[in-house]
């Protein structure tokens, strides 16, 4: 038994890609201003760490959290649709992991209430400037919980 971190993190790159919206999905949070000239989505991890009330007496379950930044440069025009862009973008990739639960059996569920971390499924909008460029951007927290990941031992 072990984390499936590079599953997760595909099965996430996956629901991204299929939402058909974004011009590049990456599994990294980039060093350098995203290139595309659309909408970029980015995936990493941020933490994982034992989930009790999913554990019993010979296993341990995990809670996995990713973070998601979806990016539209500032510039983009015309101007009026850049909050519709990222908004509509951001609002498929919510429905996709509210409707794929388990991200195809990858994890017990996607976290959306809460249960296993301090918050549950959330999106936040704001501004982020990287090399010189200006994005509009959508940032997501990703709680996930993966059942039996770990043997406890006797």
């Amino acid at each position: 038994m072990a984390l499936n971190t590079s599953g997760v993190l595909t099965g996430l790159q996956t629901f991204g890609q299929s939402t058909g919206r974004f011009e590049t999905v990456m599994l990294h949070e980039p060093k350098s201003a995203p290139s595309a000239g659309g909408l970029t989505l980015c995936f990493w991890l941020d933490r994982t760490m034992p989930f009790a009330e999913g554990s019993g007496l010979a296993a341990v379950s995990m809670a996995m959290v990713v973070n998601a930044r979806i990016y539209l440069k500032f510039l983009a025009e015309p101007e009026d649709a850049i909050d519709t862009a990222i908004a509509e973008a951001a609002d498929a990739l919510m429905a996709d992991l509210c409707g794929g639960f388990t991200l195809g059996g990858l994890v017990r569920n996607v976290d959306i209430f809460g249960e296993s971390f301090d918050k549950g499924l959330e999106l936040e909008y704001g501004y982020l400037t990287q090399d010189g460029a200006v994005f509009r951007v959508a940032e997501m927290v990703i709680p996930m919980i993966l059942n039996d990941v770990y043997t406890e031992a006797p």
